[in-house]
């Protein structure tokens, strides 16, 4: 088993995003289709608003977490804008088990883009990619992201999926907990 001694970049909860601005043009869209009369900007403000409410923790996330924090930095790096991802993690109840938080809206870098991995272990006086492993349920961003950053992945993959892509993580989960064996 390998070792990890330092950094685990987690992704405990479910934060699937769309920009302020692909929502504006959805809102246009939908207000148009459906003849309504409301304003798109003011649909794109309620959409943000009410899209910060929505998130949900993974079963066995605050106990791989409690255990994680203990022998581990963790760090969080999501995709998505500021104000709904702010919301989101620190009402998750999950916000103090992390030692940073990055957030591709503030610093303008987005996953797969691995100048956020940069910025991450930057963030986190962390230079040594070797002890680090980016956990995420999303191939595409949090995997792929990882791999462009040259750091051994881990895909969370509770709902078992098929990999139809030529995406590969060093490791997969099906169970939160398998994490523990991994690292």
């Amino acid at each position: 088993m390998p070792s990890r001694s330092s950094s685990t970049f987690a992704h405990p909860c479910s934060s699937r995003v769309i920009p302020a601005a692909s929502g504006l043009c959805l809102n246009t869209r939908l207000i148009n289709t459906l003849n309504l009369s409301d304003d798109a900007t003011r649909l794109s403000e309620l959409y943000v608003k009410f899209l910060s409410q929505g998130s949900f923790l993974y079963e066995d996330t605050k106990d791989l977490l409690e255990y994680l924090s203990k022998n581990y930095k963790l760090g969080i790096i999501t995709n998505g804008l500021a104000d709904v991802q702010h919301k989101r993690i620190r009402e998750s109840d999950v916000s103090h088990y992390f030692d940073d938080i990055i957030i591709s809206g503030e610093i303008k870098i987005a996953k797969p883009n691995p100048e956020i991995f940069e910025y991450a272990l930057k963030s986190l006086n962390h230079d040594d990619k070797s002890s680090v492993l980016m956990v995420g349920d999303s191939l595409s961003s949090d995997i792929k992201g990882g791999l462009n950053a040259s750091i051994d992945t881990c895909w969370c993959n509770l709902a078992n999926k098929v990999n139809n892509t030529d995406i590969v993580p060093k490791y997969e989960i099906n169970n939160l907990l398998d994490l523990k064996n991994i690292l």
